[in-house]
């Protein structure tokens, strides 16, 4: 008789992609700065249990240690064993989920202005008209 395959083996130390971290985040339910301090920390590496992560110095005021234990005991609960932490005050060498929301909410914006610049009717109505669409006034349909 042969025997069943192994199974693959998860790799326990490493970098995970920059979105598998956001993720994490969001099953935390973490509120205000905690919440905060998490979404603008990237994850550098875990090895185990021990999650090391970049926070840019522009942020740094989010750091402070009831923070730091709110975010690790959230993870521990949510992994289901002890987690630690050490944050470094550095540019992160992948963008953070509070980055690269932002950088998706920029994405969105230009979208919603080029849509409204290629629309015909708006066309129409500044050659017709010479009306103009006020700058700011375009946002994206969420």
């Amino acid at each position: 008789p042969t025997e069943p395959p192994a199974k693959p083996v998860a790799e326990p130390t490493g970098v995970p992609p920059a979105d598998e971290w956001e993720r994490l985040l969001d099953t935390l339910q973490l509120e205000g700065l905690t919440a905060q301090l998490a979404l603008n920390c990237a994850l550098k590496q875990r090895e185990g249990a021990h999650f090391s992560l970049s926070l840019a110095p522009s942020h740094a005021h989010l750091i402070n240690p009831a923070r730091e234990a709110q975010l690790a005991e959230a993870l521990g609960r949510r992994l289901g064993e002890t987690v630690s932490l050490s944050i470094e005050r550095e540019a992160p060498a992948v963008p953070s989920p509070a980055a690269r929301r932002e950088l998706a909410r920029h994405a969105r914006q230009r979208q919603a202005e080029a849509s409204i610049a290629e629309d015909h009717g708006v066309q129409a109505l500044r050659e017709t008209f010479g009306a103009q669409v006020n700058p700011g006034s375009v946002t994206p349909v969420e």
